[in-house]
C-alpha cells in the first residue's frame, strides 16, 4: 500500500472538484489524477462510477 495515497472519506470539496475534471475531461482518469493529489486513477474512478454520477444533475444545477 501507498503511504502516499488517502484513504479518508472524501471531502465535499473534492467531490466537486472530481465533478468539474469530469466535466472538463471527461472519464481520463490517469489526467484528472494530477489534480487529485493523494487519490489514486483507480479510487478516482470509483468515486466517480460508485456516488458522483448519480448526483451529476445534482451538481449541475448547483452550478447554474
Amino acid at each position: 500500500m501507498n503511504p502516499l495515497l488517502k484513504s479518508a472519506k472524501w471531502s465535499e470539496h473534492e467531490n466537486w472538484t472530481l465533478f468539474l475534471l469530469v466535466e472538463t475531461y471527461g472519464k481520463r482518469w490517469a489526467d484528472i489524477t494530477k489534480y487529485l493529489l493523494g487519490r489514486s486513477d483507480n479510487s478516482i474512478k470509483n468515486r466517480w462510477n460508485c456516488l458522483l454520477r448519480k448526483q451529476a444533475s445534482k451538481y449541475r444545477s448547483e452550478l447554474n
